[in-house]
């Protein structure tokens, strides 16, 4: 008897019953990976969808179908399934146009028909030089060690994206079951991060240039952002304004922004996302970004007093509530004085080629020292990291109970008076910044429309950054432009 089943990983707030209901014929294992109560549910909400496979085959090693289809839990359309090669991105339509006799003969089907991404040599360990924005290729040599028990490391690897595939019962069964239990026990351990559950981007519905822009820039980074729209103050009635608002005299301009962040932290909780990255539509950043906050990673868990090693569902550490990733400027607190230096990043301008109002701060230090510390005074919210906790107190304490004053304000102050027990980490200098691109006066705020035109595009604080490099990156150069050279 033909035997087939589709496994799947799957957001609490998606809607996979297209699957029960247009493929009656196939058996599914859905794994529901941020709701811990769910039927189907990972241990961990920890590497997305290859969790959830190799969950499903450890689970399963000794009873598996005849037929796997690992599949996305999108059913259709663009962008979200822009990797499925049948007519309107359909999965259905892709499952059931399976030939099930070239599954059991070839052992494994990519689903995806057209090979690139991927082939010929998308991952290239070794690459000479090193692209920064490859995260995939640094984590190669240690993992491929880790996983198969040899220094053997290809030169070249290379596969079609984008993890849709069928596998036989057969092929599966051709390694052991502890391969698998050592994958997974690889993807439970490792420091390397998923980053966040979502990045969110608020972005006025109008300013198409800016979403332009950061699409790009997410796409040739690896990112993938969703859109919270931005607000204009005027239209925010008196009432739906906290206590303490009505005293002041705020602008329109800074209301919306302040409701704009708010509806973004809603989000969080109403979706009941484990942690979100926010960030302002003006965002830049490296193009090693997801390296670098590796690096941040080791900081963050030093901090909560957390070892690499010891097993957390945020990659970060667990019991924080803000990760301020992209600000103006910040001092180190007086009563946590505690810092974990991350040595020899290039990506740091030396301090003479820096924007920041306390270059004492670094003068204590090597070039090219980036210092992860408890927040003290940050001001700006360029790019900020909330744990689902951190968005509850947030949603309280600067919406529901009152408003202290504007957003980027009112949020230092949460996390340095410390009413709601905040805990707020940061790192000096921080990894985003706003981006001031060439154009007319104004063009660069939807709050301050007396800025300065641009002549030419510029990012503080920033050596190769994403939005100057766009054209490169799109092309596949690697001669990026160094925004600030080291001076010999």
């Amino acid at each position: 008897m033909e035997t087939k089943i589709v496994v799947m990983a799957k957001l609490s707030a998606e809607n996979t019953s297209w699957v029960g209901d247009e493929l009656p014929d196939w058996e599914n294992a859905i794994y529901t990976v941020d709701d811990p109560t769910a039927p189907l549910h990972l241990a961990v909400n920890k590497g997305r969808e290859a969790n959830a496979y190799l969950t499903y085959i450890t689970q399963h090693y000794n009873d598996l179908p005849n037929t796997i289809v690992f599949l996305h839990s999108h059913k259709d359309g663009w962008p979200e399934a822009w990797h499925t090669d049948v007519k309107d991105y359909n999965n259905v339509l892709s499952v059931q146009k399976l030939r099930l006799d070239s599954v059991q003969n070839n052992g494994y089907i990519n689903l995806r028909c057209v090979p690139i991404p991927g082939c010929p040599d998308e991952i290239q360990p070794f690459r000479d030089p090193p692209e920064g924005h490859r995260a995939s290729e640094h984590a190669t040599e240690a993992a491929w060690e880790y996983m198969f028990g040899n220094v053997d490391v290809p030169r070249i690897i290379g596969v079609a994206c984008c993890s849709q595939f069928a596998v036989s019962r057969k092929q599966v069964l051709s390694r052991p079951k502890t391969d698998y239990e050592r994958y997974l026990n690889w993807l439970m351990e490792t420091p390397l991060d998923d980053a966040f559950e979502k990045i969110i981007v608020l972005n006025m519905p109008e300013r198409s240039d800016k979403r332009d822009a950061l699409s790009l820039a997410a796409s040739v980074t690896n990112l993938k952002f969703d859109y919270v729209d931005g607000v204009i103050g005027k239209t925010i009635p008196s009432k739906a304004l906290p206590i303490g608002q009505e005293q002041r005299t705020m602008p329109n301009s800074t209301l919306g922004s302040w409701r704009a962040h708010m509806n973004a932290i809603r989000g969080v909780v109403e979706q009941n996302l484990s942690s979100a990255l926010i960030l302002e539509d003006d965002a830049d950043w490296d193009i090693r970004i997801k390296s670098q906050l590796l690096d941040f990673a080791k900081g963050s868990r030093f901090l909560l007093n957390q070892s690499a090693s010891q097993q957390t569902l945020s990659p970060y550490g667990d019991g924080w509530d803000i990760l301020w990733l992209g600000f103006c400027h910040d001092i180190i607190p007086e009563n946590d004085p505690r810092t974990y230096l991350i040595d020899n990043d290039v990506s740091i301008p030396q301090p003479d080629k820096m924007y920041f109002n306390n270059p004492e701060l670094f003068s204590q230090y090597p070039n090219h020292t980036r210092i992860i510390h408890m927040v003290g005074s940050p001001i700006c919210t360029f790019g900020y990291a909330v744990s689902l906790q951190g968005a509850r107190k947030l949603l309280y304490a600067l919406s529901v109970k009152e408003l202290r004053g504007i957003f980027d304000n009112a949020l230092s102050w949460w996390c340095t008076d410390h009413s709601q027990d905040s805990v707020c980490i940061d790192a000096h200098p921080s990894y985003f910044y706003q981006h001031r691109a060439a154009g007319a006066s104004g063009k660069n705020s939807d709050i301050n429309e007396g800025l300065p035109p641009m002549e030419k595009g510029e990012t503080y604080n920033i050596r190769w950054s994403t939005r100057l490099n766009l054209e490169k990156l799109v092309m596949g150069r690697t001669d990026f432009e160094d925004s600030y050279p080291d001076e010999s």
